[in-house]
């Protein structure tokens, strides 16, 4: 592998979650109706919720260096009857950058005490990408907390990381890295992202997401991340967990292709695997309608009104 195919790689995870068909440049830091700024854990994330009823809450969880717009095109098709949030993770997106508190453990300590700052009992939990892990570690952490889950293009296994991720790990390689490639390379990253790169890639949306990126400490957020991706000891307990799961994957899925699947399904033996033909690794944005109709199944299988709070 060459080393500019490297530099490729250690920020396709960033760039294709990232890469959303945006028409402007960065909105303020509370944009849009329902959202808000929230201190949680320590740190202050951009929360934006959609919905209000009895039926069970649906948390998103968005991936490695994505933010909450990446859920736009399904949170509001859920949003009927029940409460659904999405939200940035802390260091990504709109949220706050701060030193620590990273990982698969530190994002679900985060995710963990969202719900308690929403008074929220349980919820459904649907992650992306790198929010796979996340979305697991918390099922594992408080099992009474989640009632089910489902995995979008998961990248949750050591398995995963790839040479460059594991040199990103390294002190001095990582922040060189880092330096030379986070922000770099853009339009090669951004068509990584989906089956059909053309149909979502737009100056605009490349411009928006160098923008994001360029706040200070991203790189420095994102990082922290990498170095603290360890699933080993996650992935051993994976089939432990007893709420009900479903796993997307697009076929066309570059970023975390498919042929990780029989890996993930002997992790998770519980889980119910479903193929999307011609889909990348942003199913949310391709193939949002399947998406939404596995979500309610998953939904359907749970018991409704199990603590969807104010």
């Amino acid at each position: 592998m060459t080393t500019r195919a490297c530099l490729l790689h250690v920020c396709a995870l960033a760039m294709a979650a990232v890469t959303l068909a945006c028409a402007t440049a960065p909105a303020p830091r509370v944009a849009r109706e329902g959202e808000r700024m929230l201190v949680v854990n320590g740190a202050e994330l951009r929360v934006h919720e959609e919905g209000a009823g009895d039926e069970l809450p649906v948390l998103f969880v968005h991936g490695y260096g994505s933010r909450l717009e990446a859920w736009r095109a399904v949170q509001p098709a859920l949003a009927q009857g029940r409460r659904t949030v999405s939200y940035d993770q802390r260091g990504f997106g709109l949220s706050e950058r701060t030193e620590g508190g990273y990982g698969p453990h530190g994002h679900a300590a985060d995710l963990v005490a969202l719900l308690d700052a929403l008074h929220i009992e349980r919820a459904v939990l649907v992650a992306h990408s790198y929010g796979a892990g996340v979305a697991l570690s918390a099922a594992l952490a408080a099992p009474e907390r989640v009632a089910g889950v489902v995995l979008v293009s998961p990248f949750a296994l050591d398995e995963q990381l790839a040479s460059s991720l594991r040199w990103a790990k390294l002190p001095l390689v990582g922040e060189y890295l880092y330096a030379t490639s986070f922000r770099g390379f853009a339009g090669e990253k951004y068509q990584l992202a989906f089956a059909d790169g053309g149909r979502f890639a737009t100056l605009s949306a490349l411009d928006e997401v160098e923008a994001i990126q360029a706040i200070p400490q991203s790189d420095a957020a994102a990082l922290a991340t990498v170095r603290a991706m360890d699933y080993r000891e996650l992935a051993a307990r994976y089939r432990s967990i007893a709420a009900p799961l479903r796993v997307l994957w697009g076929e066309a899925d570059r970023v975390t292709p498919i042929r990780m699947l029989p890996t993930f399904a002997e992790q998770l033996p519980q889980a119910r695997f479903v193929r999307l033909p011609g889909v990348g690794h942003m199913p949310s944005w391709e193939a949002p309608a399947l998406v939404v109709e596995q979500v309610q199944q998953v939904l359907a299988e749970v018991a409704p009104g199990a603590g969807g709070g104010p």
